[in-house]
Parts: C-alpha cells; sequence; structure tokens
C-alpha cells in the first residue's frame, strides 16, 4: 500500500520516516508533501491508500485536504496529527472521515499501530469489495446462462421445469412476469476478421446494447446469445402498464444501436423486436426471430418488428441461365455481371428475396463456373483457389452483398483467364475472342489484325478458310445473334440493344438486322413474344 505523509515542517517529515517500522507494515511506497498544493499533486500521480497529515499549516490546513479528499471521493484512511489537544479539530476530522487523531510529540509505537488499523480496514473492504463484486458477476452469469439453455432447448418450457431450475439456481426471475425479446444481429463483418477479432465485435456490440438500452427504467438481460448475435431480454410485471410510446422508445434505441454499429465499429447491425407474453412463448419467439433474420438477406430493413412482419418468397426461376451461359461461352463477363445485378435489384425481388432464393440463384451461378472450367478443360478449383475463394464462397449465399462480392471476384478470375491464355489460340481463333469481347464497339478488320500480329489481308483469307464466311460478315451475324436474343431475353429497348452490340445509329441498326433475320426487330420481339405465349 501506498501511504502519503504531509507536514509543512521537512524535519518532522523525516523523523516519521526514520521512527516508523515499515518493514513491519504493509507499506510499498512513502511519498511526502510540504504543503496541500503539493499533497493534491501527489494524489493525482499516484495511486495513494492512507494519509498521514499535520493539521496545522499554512496555505490550506491539514482540515481542508481532509475536506478536499472527501469533495473528491477518494478512497483514502486519513490519520490526522497535531500538537493541540482541541476537541473541535478532533470533531471536524472524525466528520471528514478520518480514522483516527494523534498527538504531537508522535509515539511512533501509536503511529505504527494506527497505520496497521488503517491497512486492516483497506484489506478487509477491499476483500469484501471482491466477494460481493464476484458474488453479482456470478449471478449475472447464472441468469445469462439460464436464457441461453431455454432459449436452446435444454430447459423444457413448462412450470415444472422452470421452477425447478430457477429454484436451484437461486435466480430472480417470476414465471408470472411478461417478457419482450430482442435479437441484435451483425451482419456484414469484415471476411479478414480472424475469429478471436469477431468474439471482440460481438462483445463490442454488447456493451453498447448495454449502455443503449440502460436508460430504459425496466429490468432486462442483455446477453451474447448464438455467434454474431446478441439478445436482450425485458422482464415485465405481468399487469404492468408500460408507456404509451414504449414500443416507440425501443424502436429509438434500436435506431441508436445500428448507428453506433454503423460509425464506431463499421458493422451493419439489424434489429428484431418480438412482443411482450408470457415466459412459456419465449423459446418459440426467439426461433421466429431467427428465423427472420436467417431469411433477411439484404439488409433493407434493420429493424424488424416480429408484430407486422410478412414473408412472401419470391420463386427463383432460372430463365436467362441459357443467356448467362452464352455471355460466359462468348466471354462477355461484363455483360454477365450486369444482369445479374439487374435480376437481383429488381424491385420485387428486393422486397421478397429470402435465403432459399439467394441459395438457388447462388447455386446456378456456381453452375456456369463449372461450364467455364469444362470448356477450356481445367478442373474448377484451377481457377478459384486460395484463402480468398474459400472466405467468399462461403458467405455467397448468407447475404445479397456477399453474393455480389462473390460473382465479381469469380468474374474477374475467368476473365484473368482467358486473358492469360488467348496466346495459346490461333489467330482465327484469337479473332473470335476479339470479335466477342468487343461486340459493343464499332469493329475493323484493321484493328484486329493488328491485335493478332497479322497482316489484314492475311488474316481475312486464313479465316474465310476456316469459317467459309468473310471476317466482316462474321462480325455482323454476330451481333444480330446477339441482338435476337437480347430482343428474347431482356426488357430492354431496342435503341439500347442496338448500343449493346455496337451500333449508334438506330436505322443503320434496323436496316442491317431486317436484311439478316428477314424481319425489323420491332417485328422480331412480338413474334417471340406471340409464340412464347
Amino acid at each position: 500500500m501506498k501511504i502519503l505523509i504531509v507536514d509543512d515542517e521537512g524535519s518532522a517529515i523525516e523523523a516519521v520516516k526514520k521512527g516508523v517500522q515499515w518493514q513491519k507494515l504493509a507499506i510499498t511506497s512513502i511519498y511526502t508533501a510540504m504543503s496541500m498544493n503539493e499533497a493534491i499533486a501527489n494524489f493525482n500521480q499516484h495511486s495513494i491508500d492512507i494519509l498521514l497529515c499535520d493539521i496545522e499549516m499554512p496555505m490550506g490546513s491539514g482540515l481542508d485536504l481532509l475536506r478536499w479528499v472527501h469533495d473528491n471521493n477518494l478512497n483514502v484512511e486519513c490519520i490526522i496529527m497535531t500538537c493541540h489537544a482541541d476537541f473541535s479539530y478532533a470533531q471536524q476530522a472524525i466528520q471528514l472521515g478520518s480514522l483516527d487523531y494523534l498527538l504531537k510529540p508522535l509515539s511512533y509505537e501509536k503511529v505504527e499501530e494506527t497505520i496497521k488499523k488503517a491497512t486492516e480496514k483497506i484489506s478487509h473492504e477491499r476483500a469484501i469489495k471482491r466477494n460481493s463484486g464476484a458474488w453479482l458477476q456470478n449471478k449475472e452469469a447464472v441468469i445469462r446462462q439460464f436464457w441461453k439453455d431455454y432459449f436452446v432447448g435444454e430447459i423444457a418450457p413448462n412450470m415444472q421445469s422452470l421452477s425447478w431450475y430457477i429454484q436451484a439456481k437461486g435466480m430472480d426471475i417470476n414465471l408470472e412476469n411478461d417478457y419482450l425479446p430482442i435479437l441484435v444481429s451483425l451482419k456484414e463483418m469484415r471476411n479478414e476478421f480472424k475469429k478471436d477479432e469477431r468474439r471482440l465485435m460481438e462483445f463490442a456490440i454488447k456493451n453498447v446494447s448495454e449502455e443503449v438500452f440502460a436508460s430504459i427504467d425496466i429490468s432486462n438481460e442483455v446477453m451474447t446469445f448464438t455467434e454474431n448475435t446478441v439478445l436482450i431480454v425485458f422482464q415485465l410485471k405481468q399487469n404492468e402498464k408500460v408507456r404509451n410510446d414504449f414500443y416507440k422508445v425501443i424502436n429509438e434505441k434500436c435506431k441508436e444501436l445500428i448507428t453506433a454499429g454503423k460509425e464506431y465499429l463499421k458493422l451493419v447491425v439489424c434489429c428484431y423486436i418480438g412482443t411482450r407474453d408470457n415466459i412459456y412463448k419465449m423459446p418459440g419467439m426467439i426461433e421466429n426471430l431467427q428465423t427472420i433474420d436467417f431469411n433477411n438477406v439484404t439488409y433493407q430493413k434493420n429493424i424488424i418488428l416480429l408484430d407486422s412482419y410478412r414473408h412472401h418468397p419470391v420463386e427463383f426461376k432460372n430463365s436467362t441461365l441459357n443467356l448467362w451461359t452464352e455471355y460466359i461461352a462468348n466471354h462477355r463477363f461484363h455483360y454477365l455481371l450486369d444482369e445479374i445485378k439487374k435480376t437481383l435489384n429488381a424491385e420485387e425481388v428486393l422486397r421478397k428475396i429470402d435465403r432459399q432464393y439467394l441459395s438457388d440463384f447462388c447455386q446456378s451461378y456456381n453452375y456456369l463456373l463449372f461450364v467455364f472450367a469444362t470448356k477450356h478443360n481445367i478442373f474448377l478449383n484451377e481457377l478459384l483457389r486460395g484463402e480468398q475463394t474459400h472466405q467468399l464462397s462461403q458467405k455467397a449465399e448468407t447475404s445479397l452483398a456477399d453474393f455480389l462480392r462473390w460473382a465479381k471476384y469469380t468474374v474477374e478470375k475467368m476473365k484473368f483467364y482467358v486473358e492469360q491464355n488467348i496466346e495459346a489460340l490461333n489467330p482465327v481463333d484469337k479473332t473470335k475472342k476479339y470479335i466477342e469481347a468487343r461486340i459493343s464497339e464499332e469493329i475493323t478488320v484493321e484493328d484486329i489484325a493488328q491485335q493478332v500480329h497479322l497482316n489484314s489481308d492475311y488474316l481475312t483469307r486464313i479465316f474465310k478458310k476456316e469459317l467459309g464466311i468473310s471476317i466482316s460478315k462474321y462480325i455482323i451475324n454476330r451481333k444480330m445473334e446477339i441482338a435476337k436474343e437480347l430482343l428474347k431475353r431482356t426488357d430492354k429497348s431496342i435503341g439500347d440493344i442496338a448500343m449493346a452490340v455496337g451500333y449508334f445509329n438506330y436505322s443503320s441498326f434496323n436496316r442491317i438486322f431486317n436484311k439478316v433475320v428477314g424481319m425489323s426487330p420491332q417485328e422480331y420481339k412480338l413474334n417471340y413474344v406471340d409464340r412464347s405465349r
């Protein structure tokens, strides 16, 4: 323990330092001061346990220092020294919390006895504080463990099982009370977080939840629940009427929590608010909240009330799979990514998309990756390997944002593979790849020849010899084939489709389409729609 000796006479301080047998006492550090200001400076710099102070000092007496200690709520045992046996001094010292009152000249034996009494008192109080803190902490841990066990089905939701458990553990839980749960879920946790860092984030959001909901004057427990979730359980007396705006206040507190998660922890947080009901209904209600969280793959709603939640799933139809397969076959990867985003961001899908839809969508997309690998005579793990691949693929079905990251990552992998292996192709194959990659541009034979490092006349001859068609004719045919697919498979305007295949003059596109297909784009679209009905 640490003691501070304060006296305006340096000789008096030295006498105490030399006269007391400190080795007999639990004192580890001795500090000194010759004025009230010096004493305060010591208090600010060190954690003082015992104050041994003279009363008579200029510029602030010992009683003034005691008053300062008292006003600042310092946990210090104070012992006063004085030359005068004045009862009023002793009375003031006792009122200010002084442990004892010593008369000068000092009896060092008495000083040692008084300091020993102070150290024993401090040790006793610290032991009580430690024990009571441990008891309270253990009690809270027992209550939180009860809720976890109960909600995961370890305790049967009936009066007999609950009564036995509560009595055995000595918990303050009333079976006649009502309860209201809130499930807090951490979304968008970064892949690079290690396990310990993830636990730290869960611990942090639990602490923030405790702070945010502490201002609500209703008994509640906040606990980490499953991985990435925190559970808050409010306990209300059976007939207790809550304020009219109770749910509004809960909603506002959830908003505070969501904002804090975003600003301070860089996390997306979602809150699912249950309804007030008896304790026997809680496990089923928690399961319902977890199901809502499981299906919340868009995070468009960060706060969802169980009372008003309605689940209307949308069925995944892979009608565009053939178009996507063609995009991949022809290495038009940017088209593929655009179509995926368009499909998933459609209002109808965004409002109703759930985990099943996303899972079906993801599996259909992953099939395309297999098709790509098969076409290029490689195993899929040759195309996709490494820790990042594993992390992204694992999370792809958990949220819309995670799937789009997976799609973007794999598209880049396919694109990179094609670019790395294009040199192995013969000039005709290189020409075809070049055309597919730039189908939305105006392409000339000269541009292609430059890319494949051949004379344009020579390239034209070998291309026609192998395919039986000129490069120019091949380009037009490919553009028209793609235009036909876009007319059949998408809702894009004819003007947009013309631009998508490299025609920036609508009349030119219309004329060439008519010439190649035998009807106008409008007629083709109408004809296809009629046949599909």
